[in-house]
């Protein structure tokens, strides 16, 4: 038998909670087009010059994931802005970066189809059901996969933030305007040395 907590009970665990996810540090947040100067100002927002992504390889991988899902939202979001100078319409979304002591949590957002969101489903349950090793045959055999002419890219966006971040890749839903789906896509890296 449960029981309900008692209101000033319900309120303390609200207030944890806020201050478990107010613990961790924003670091970036970013809303917009994306394009290649946006790729350039997120690697100056994080300060990830040539030394330091030596000295602190969790920073080259948060990079690196961070690029893969910006040019997931580049590619593939069906919010999409033109750019008159360039002559050029590009995919528009968010990227959020927090930071703890123990992990950097990424995070993409954007708009897709119901089709889209389907084989999103579908594609992050197998990526999360495969060991490493798995991960790394699965990559090599979809790369192969990416020369073919109409691949663009074979899915490879999303093995590589799996394998970069060493993390399973989390897709959440919900619905958006016009028969769209708000597509939340996260995955966290670990600080700890050991699990880099």
């Amino acid at each position: 038998m449960t029981r309900s907590l008692p209101s000033d009970e319900l309120t303390q665990l609200r207030q944890l909670h806020e201050a478990a996810l107010n613990s961790n540090k924003l670091i970036l947040l970013f809303k917009g087009a994306i394009t290649q100067n946006t790729l350039i100002r997120i690697g100056g927002l994080l300060h990830l010059t040539h030394e330091e992504t030596h000295q602190d390889f969790s920073k080259k991988r948060l990079f690196s994931v961070l690029v893969e899902m910006a040019q997931n939202i580049l590619h593939y979001s069906q919010e999409r802005e033109f750019f008159p100078k360039s002559h050029s319409v590009v995919g528009a979304g968010s990227l959020l970066v927090k930071e703890s002591p123990e992990a950097f949590e990424i995070e993409g957002r954007n708009l897709v189809t119901s089709e889209q969101k389907a084989r999103l489903e579908s594609r992050c349950a197998l990526i999360n059901s495969m060991t490493e090793e798995k991960l790394r045959e699965f990559y090599l055999t979809q790369r192969r996969q990416s020369t073919q002419p109409q691949s663009k890219g074979a899915g490879l966006g999303l093995i590589e933030i799996a394998r970069k971040s060493k993390s399973p890749v989390v897709a959440r839903f919900s619905e958006g305007p016009n028969a769209l789906y708000y597509y939340t896509l996260s995955t966290r890296i670990s600080r700890d040395c050991s699990r880099n």
